[in-house]
């Protein structure tokens, strides 16, 4: 064996890492030469070690392989079984060629193939993997934030912050957990079943569990009831609707009013008169009104009812007449 080849030019060029899984591998690429810098061609058994010293000491990992180089004595290959190397201390590639002595001075490894440190090949000082997931082990998260104020600090630089959660293809919930030890207690998220409503949930598994809170396209829900707080509607009908609201105003002058749909039990109403003489007549004489007599309407004059589904009428709590 040719003796020169001990001098020969090394370079190392880079190490192929893939977070979601990471091989215990990493590639070399170099150059065979003579001392006189003329291409070293053919194959050559070669020996790669692993040390934690850049001389002496004992290899850490060693693999021997045949090497066939090119014309301009190039050669690329993989080195493989290294999750037994604690990359996160100093750590120097020896090469010997057939049965030369080892190339002085050994390679030094810098913080590229740190990243295989640890037996399951993804531990540094910080982050962990465990199979497919990838965990911090300690301290805050900062995107676009130097100093995060907290675990996860998310600060836009030259727009607006965003946080999108976004389901495939619209058909699933997207929602966002509030959890203590492990337990889940809160749930935000939009239910895709009921019109992608944002539901507020207590505990729960799901979005389809039964919601505390809901904002939907009719207003805001609240357990059993609803508040809708989005809208005035003028009433000019003996049949008016308090789909939509928690506040009428009445603008009739004549109308005679007994009935009040599309009600929820513990929905709270508020009647307000801007005009004189339209009526809101008590359930005795048929409707749906439970009052305390006839309500007659003089402009400033309110109402405050309350519907209840156990006797199925809107029950009367105060009234203002000026």
């Amino acid at each position: 064996m040719d003796k020169k080849l001990v001098f020969g030019i090394f370079i190392l060029l880079g190490v192929t890492i893939v977070l979601a899984d990471v091989p215990d591998t990493f590639n070399i690429h170099g150059k065979l030469t003579t001392p006189s810098g003329s291409a070293s061609v053919g194959t050559f058994e070669m020996n790669f070690s692993i040390y934690n010293l850049s001389s002496g000491g004992t290899a850490l990992y060693s693999q021997s392989q045949n090497v066939t180089t090119d014309n301009d004595g190039i050669y690329t290959l993989i080195l493989s079984g290294l999750s037994g190397v604690d990359f996160e201390q100093d750590t120097y590639l020896g090469i010997q060629v057939e049965s030369d002595s080892e190339m002085t001075p050994r390679i030094n490894l810098t913080s590229v193939p740190s990243a295989l440190a640890g037996s399951g090949g993804g531990v540094s000082s910080f982050w962990t993997q465990s199979g497919t997931d990838l965990y911090y082990n300690d301290g805050d998260v900062g995107i676009g934030d130097s100093t995060p104020d907290g675990i996860l600090d998310l600060m836009a630089t030259s727009t607006h912050t965003e946080l999108v959660i976004d389901s495939p293809l619209g058909t699933y919930d997207s929602s966002i957990e509030f959890r203590n030890s492990g337990a889940l207690e809160w749930q935000i998220c939009v239910d895709d079943s009921i019109s992608d409503e944002l539901d507020f949930v207590r505990g729960g598994s799901s979005c389809s569990s039964t919601d505390i809170m809901s904002l939907t396209s009719d207003g805001l829900e609240m357990g059993s009831g609803r508040l809708y707080f989005d809208r005035s509607t003028l009433w000019t009908s003996s049949s008016p609707s308090s789909r939509y609201n928690n506040q009428f105003t009445i603008t009739c002058t004549t109308c005679i009013i007994t009935t009040i749909n599309h009600y929820v039990n513990g929905q709270p109403l508020w009647v307000v008169c801007n005009a004189n003489g339209g009526v809101l007549r008590d359930s005795s004489i048929g409707g749906n009104l439970q009052l305390a007599g006839d309500f007659t309407c003089g402009v400033g004059d309110t109402l405050h009812l309350i519907y209840n589904d156990r006797v199925l009428k809107w029950v009367e709590i105060s009234r203002s007449d000026n």
